[in-house]
């Protein structure tokens, strides 16, 4: 049988075994890729033939390399193998009797499905015993015609593609002869169907039903049972009889009679006439109504504003904060007096002026910043110390930046200008402390 080669496809081949022309029996295992007077040729089916010329042992187009027991092996080249049919590869050289290998050269899903293992072969069905099979309306299924089933013949389907069956014996019983199409008839009841048989079940008095070991009389016993037994001798906790006994019925029994109950007025009223300073939990309807009752008076709300202390009310930018600032201004112009040691109207003045004027000559209003921070966004609510004196020392001012970064002193001056230095601070920046800055000109 030819040895089957995948087709369009490089692969190796086996020649062999080689014989010694002389002695006609002696392997020859050391013939080499150029032996003396090697020809090797590849003939295909349809009578194309291809020289080979065999390589250096190695890997890749028509490498030859000795095997084992004069048997060789030759690499063919893919396009060697490129007809399908039969392909005979004849092999020769100088002292040495001709080799004759044939081979199959076959489709690569038959070669992987049959040799390899690794595929599997298509399969089209186009008769069944000689007639023509029906054309399948889905790939990979099949079209089937039931004709017969234990050799009689399928009676003819109504419903496209559901299967017609008569159905004579159930249990090794004849059924009745069916009154409705397609419905099995059952002894029990012919006409009314399940439903009917399901009513006729359970609406049935089980007073009718008194036949000894009936389940009519079963039941008709049972509930007569349960409903008749006392509870107060089935009193075990957590028990059917318990729950019935002690607390469904003890709960039922506590409940007020309607004699007892108020009238829908007697409700009204005392719903209305409650006081509202019983009813003051917050969120309630209570306290909502009691807070609606009377608003405070203009006299209150003065006296909340102002009995307010200032230090819980200093945010940035607020009155509070505006308040506070004044309220220290004050408290610095008093302690300016209050330093003079002196009553005379005169000196107290002189004192006042010179707070104001800070001792220069002029004065004037100075917009210091903005202060911003390392990629210059404006800082709000900064605080920024001012002095004339680069230790502090002298003439102390304060004030708060704005959202823009900037904040305003009343700053003294000489001709020519005076030098200014400024603290600023606040939680979770640095600054370059002091910034000198020259005020006036």
């Amino acid at each position: 049988m030819a040895r089957w080669l995948k087709y369009n496809t490089q692969q190796r081949i086996l020649l062999g075994p080689i014989i010694d022309d002389t002695d006609f029996k002696s392997l020859e295992t050391g013939a080499t890729f150029d032996q003396a007077g090697v020809a090797c040729t590849v003939i295909k089916q349809d009578g194309t033939h291809v020289h080979v010329t065999p390589q250096a042992t190695g890997a890749g187009d028509w490498y030859w390399l000795y095997s084992e027991g004069g048997i060789y092996e030759l690499t063919l080249k893919a396009t060697d193998c490129d007809g399908l049919g039969q392909l005979k590869v004849n092999w020769k050289a100088t002292g040495m009797l001709p080799v004759c290998e044939v081979f199959m050269v076959v489709p690569i899903v038959n070669y992987d499905a049959l040799v390899l293992g690794t595929d599997n072969l298509d399969i089209n069905v186009a008769q069944w015993l000689g007639t023509a099979a029906h054309a399948s309306t889905e790939n990979g299924t099949p079209c089937v015609e039931l004709i017969r089933i234990d050799g009689h013949n399928v009676a003819a389907h109504v419903v496209e593609g559901v299967l017609p069956v008569d159905v004579e014996y159930a249990l090794g019983h004849a059924l009745v002869a069916h009154a409705v199409e397609g419905a099995i008839v059952s002894t029990v009841e012919t006409t009314t169907g399940i439903p009917a048989i399901a009513a006729a079940v359970w609406n049935a008095l089980t007073a009718t039903y008194v036949t000894a070991s009936t389940f009519g009389l079963f039941v008709q016993n049972l509930a007569a049972t349960v409903w008749d037994k006392l509870t107060a001798s089935h009193t075990v906790t957590a028990s059917f009889g318990k729950l019935i006994g002690t607390n469904l019925d003890a709960a039922i029994s506590s409940l007020p009679q309607m004699a007892d109950l108020a009238s829908a007025g007697e409700v009204a009223d005392e719903v209305w006439d409650d006081t509202l300073a019983d009813h003051d939990a917050a969120g309630s309807t209570g306290l909502a109504l009691a807070s609606s009752v009377a608003a405070p008076t203009a006299a209150e709300n003065a006296a909340e504003l102002l009995d307010t202390l200032i230090s819980g009310h200093t945010t940035t930018g607020t009155v509070g904060e505006n308040l506070s600032n004044i309220d220290q201004s004050i408290t610095d112009l008093i302690a300016a007096i209050a330093g003079t040691g002196d009553t005379d109207l005169t000196a107290i003045l002189a004192a006042i002026n010179t707070f104001f004027a800070d001792g220069y000559t002029y004065h004037t209003t100075y917009e210091y910043g903005p202060v911003e921070d390392t990629v210059g966004t404006a800082i709000q609510g900064a605080k920024v110390l001012a002095s004339d004196a680069a230790d502090m020392s002298t003439h102390i001012k304060q004030a708060t930046t704005d959202a823009s970064g900037n904040c305003t002193f009343y700053l003294g001056y000489e001709t020519g200008g005076t030098l200014w230095y400024f603290w600023t601070e606040k939680a979770g920046y640095s600054f370059p402390n002091p910034d000198d800055e020259t005020v006036g000109s």
